[in-house]
């Protein structure tokens, strides 16, 4: 909340820091094991090391620490480059770092680690570009060719990864990852002053960002019910509400309809087709070459998500009794991401239209416009409409 809620830059650092430091307690107290933890402070702290060097050169030049209006780009590049260390977003992905920090966590902590802490960073890069004024055109596109790898080599890795968190924690990469995609798009609109695809962004960021939070809170509580994290040696949970709440959090992860990260996926897609008609020109390739790298990590995603459940749920002959109240989490959050998923867009995103498509009635589609011209659209409702 002090991020959430910070006014100044001293505020922001001293609420990244606390936010840092009873993690790195937690994760070298929990296996007694202190390489996990000095990984995780190490990376914690270079981030917070260019984060405190960017709020530096921006108080210097407005001569205030408050937030304000800054001119130079340099503190929104030097943030962005802290921020995207504490998602262990590519190239910071090699090192494992977070994945490391996952599998010797308790579950309940990965589930803040991966829903929480890793999105107070895309907060932190909306944020710092919400403040500057000029953003350079290949920053923006940096920004959204970083996260398209970064969906498809964590995808990528988590698909070969055997640790249940392991797993988990490159699916948080990924996700993170096709959000800065988002940002970099709206980084780019807000500096041609594109204002339909700004706003497109801005809340496909939004949108994704609950997706994420309450999907991976309940995937890393459902590791909790299993006592090895190796996927290969897991056991079938013989609980129908179980495998349901799983169900519906992989399919919101894997971009299907009608839950929340179907939405999400869509409209980042969407998005980058419609900057690719709208420039028609040879950066229109790169974000054409941008959603097709994302396209083959949405593959991947789905594949290892579907590898997930059924070692975990399904076609497993040795079965395992769980605690009902192990259960609740998973199932909760699996209801909520299918509620969200058919409320949230209508409540949170501008453009809908009136017109009936696919028999779908008029108001119930979410669209993609450009110029006051609709692009495309899609609903929550699509599938069982089909």
């Amino acid at each position: 909340m002090i991020i959430l809620e910070s006014s100044n830059y001293i505020e922001f650092l001293s609420g990244w820091e606390i936010m840092t430091i009873p993690a790195y307690v937690a994760i070298g107290l929990t296996r007694k094991e202190f390489s996990p933890a000095y990984i995780f402070m190490a990376f914690g702290e270079l981030s917070s090391a260019l984060l405190l060097a960017s709020f530096i050169i921006a108080s210097a030049n407005t001569n205030t620490v408050s937030f304000t209006q800054l001119i130079s780009p340099l503190p929104l590049i030097l943030a962005t480059l802290g921020f995207i260390i504490k998602m262990g977003i590519t190239p910071f992905m090699v090192s494992e770092w977070l994945p490391i920090a996952h599998g010797t966590a308790p579950s309940n902590l990965s589930s803040v680690l991966s829903s929480t802490m890793t999105l107070m960073g895309i907060y932190g890069i909306l944020k710092m570009s919400d403040l500057t004024q000029s953003i350079p055109i290949a920053f923006s596109l940096l920004v959204s060719i970083i996260g398209a790898f970064s969906v498809f080599f964590g995808s990528l890795y988590a698909y070969v990864n055997e640790n249940t968190k392991g797993i988990l924690a490159f699916s948080t990469i990924e996700n993170n990852g096709s959000i800065l995609v988002s940002i970099g798009l709206f980084m780019f609109a807000k500096q041609l002053g594109i204002t339909s695809i700004e706003n497109i962004a801005f809340y496909t960021i939004i949108i994704y960002s609950f997706a994420h939070s309450i999907a991976k809170g309940g995937l890393f509580m459902s590791t909790g019910v299993q006592k090895s994290q190796a996927i290969s040696f897991s056991k079938k949970v013989r609980d129908k509400y179980y495998v349901l709440g799983l169900i519906l959090l992989t399919s919101s992860m894997s971009g299907l309809l009608s839950n929340l990260g179907g939405i999400a996926a869509w409209l980042t897609l969407e998005n980058l087709f419609i900057i690719s008609y709208v420039l028609h020109s040879l950066i229109s390739i790169i974000f054409i070459v941008i959603g097709s790298i994302m396209a083959m990590g949405e593959g991947f995603a789905t594949a290892l998500l579907v590898k997930y459940i059924t070692y975990l749920s399904l076609f497993r002959v040795d079965r395992k009794k769980i605690d009902k109240l192990l259960v609740i989490p998973v199932l909760i959050s699996g209801t909520l991401i299918l509620v969200f998923g058919n409320i949230l867009p209508y409540l949170l995103y501008p453009y809908k239209t009136s017109l009936s498509q696919l028999g779908i009635l008029g108001n119930l589609l979410i669209v993609t416009e450009y110029s006051n011209k609709i692009f495309g659209a899609i609903s929550p409702y699509t599938l069982p409409f089909l």
